[in-house]
């Protein structure tokens, strides 16, 4: 019974801090405007941040994609390497994308 107790009240310790947070980062983002924008740096640092989790995803993705097609089929090397390297061509377009997109904002300073 005590441990209910305990959960309970923690609870509600946790909600009154999550309205606080809530609260906080509405006001914070009520004040903006609708023409402001972030500092373009930490927008950059974000988009620069997930470069290498998109060169990740892609080669990965097809891999996995590309085993269960070999397994199913029994094409053994061919499902795991063609679509490996389609996710390897996919993630590069996305990267170059991405520079794009992060340095589209900044050509303009």
């Amino acid at each position: 019974m005590s441990f209910l107790k305990i959960r309970s009240g923690s609870s509600s310790n946790l909600n009154n801090n999550n309205n606080l947070r809530l609260t906080l980062a509405r006001s914070f983002l009520g004040n903006l405007k609708n023409d402001e924008k972030f500092d373009p740096r930490i927008r950059n640092v974000g988009i620069l941040i997930t470069i290498p989790m998109v060169f990740a995803a892609g080669p990965i993705v097809g891999f996995l994609i590309g085993y269960w097609l070999d397994q199913k089929f029994g094409s053994d090397p061919w499902g795991k390497t063609i679509l490996s390297l389609l996710g390897f061509v996919a993630s590069i377009r996305q990267v170059v994308e991405l520079i794009k997109d992060a340095t589209k904002d900044t050509n303009h300073d």
